[in-house]
């Protein structure tokens, strides 16, 4: 097997050079800036390609004797579609780090006949918040029959954001252009459904916003619900308010030196609140509430796609299957 890395230079990219290293798989690096891809290459015997988003054939021939494309350069909204794009001619499968909601449902949309076509799989948003989700929603719907709501809700413990992330962040999308799911598609709503929500854990329910979360865009569509929305716990006035740009670039490139470590490079903006990930589903079933993943700052790939045939997540009919973690009463 072997790997394209797009973005090996960044601060997740580094993370994943390191780990492809450890594992002994044939890689790549691919990028721009030929002496930050030579730092990022360090230690390794991994090759060199340099392409730039803005030339879709250097890309395509970046790609064009690789099995897998891995992204991790954002912002996605504006740098990732060409990299899919050259992924799919190249006939290479995908897979991203990118948290950006509307991104992620832009792509199922423009992509997945391509894809599936070019027999690749193209699977976004398989980053902290939107793999794992991406699984607990998977497993809530295979044990129920009929899903009328889900929503996810996510609350972090602590860690930081990286320069990276919050390069790509926007606050408006983040909250107030978040994404509901109901009837077949996707638009953006006022209010959430709930202001607070107790997570594994937690000794009172604590506050929520709504939120783009990933999973929204990608359980839909593989899981049938009537209506999907997503919560973030914590306060983020300060977000909101937008985050000068300065002060965004004199930040350090990521929470530690080591994946799952907070370290002294820590961002002042720090991820609020105490651990937790929950998702519940109302149905005509017994209703199901998922166990919380790992520690969300573990940044584990992983995504579900249950198509018939390469491409984008494709719908999937309910199993009436009980998962192995049983069911309790919805949290919140």
């Amino acid at each position: 097997m072997k790997i394209a890395l797009n973005g090996a230079s960044g601060y997740t990219g580094r993370l994943a050079v390191a780990e492809l290293a450890r594992r002994d798989i044939d890689a790549v690096l691919v990028g721009r800036d030929r002496e930050r891809l030579r730092t990022a290459v360090a230690g390794t015997d991994f090759e060199i390609r340099i392409a730039d988003v803005t030339d879709p054939d250097a890309l395509e021939t970046a790609f064009a004797d690789v099995d897998a494309v891995v992204n991790t350069a954002g912002p996605f909204a504006r740098l990732g579609a060409p990299v899919v794009r050259a992924a799919i001619a190249a006939g290479a499968h995908y897979v991203d780090t990118t948290g950006e909601q509307q991104y992620v449902n832009e792509i199922f949309e423009t992509f997945a006949d391509a894809a599936g076509d070019a027999g690749v799989t193209v699977v976004p948003a398989t980053a902290d918040d939107g793999g794992p989700s991406d699984f607990i929603g998977h497993l809530v719907g295979e044990a129920t029959t009929a899903v009328d709501t889900m929503t996810v809700a996510l609350w972090y413990r602590d860690g930081g954001f990286s320069r990276g992330t919050i390069r790509s962040l926007d606050a408006g999308l983040l909250f107030d252009g978040a994404l509901r799911f109901e009837n077949g598609a996707w638009t953006t709503y006022g209010e959430p459904a709930r202001t607070t929500w107790l997570f594994p854990g937690a000794d009172a329910p604590v506050g929520v916003s709504k939120a783009a979360l990933p999973p929204v865009a990608t359980v839909p569509r593989h899981v049938p619900v009537r209506r999907m929305e997503g919560l973030l716990g914590g306060e983020f006035d300060e977000l909101k308010a937008g985050i000068d740009p300065a002060v965004v670039e004199a930040l350090p490139d990521g929470p530690g030196a080591r994946s799952g470590s907070r370290g002294s490079g820590r961002s002042p903006w720090r991820r609020p609140g105490s651990a937790g990930a929950a998702s519940s589903a109302r149905s005509t079933a017994p209703t199901a509430t998922a166990p919380p993943p790992r520690s969300p700052w573990r940044r584990r790939a992983g995504s579900w796609w249950t198509g018939r045939r390469p491409g984008c997540w494709r719908r999937r009919r309910p199993s009436t299957r009980s998962p192995s973690w049983g069911s309790s009463p919805a949290a919140g």
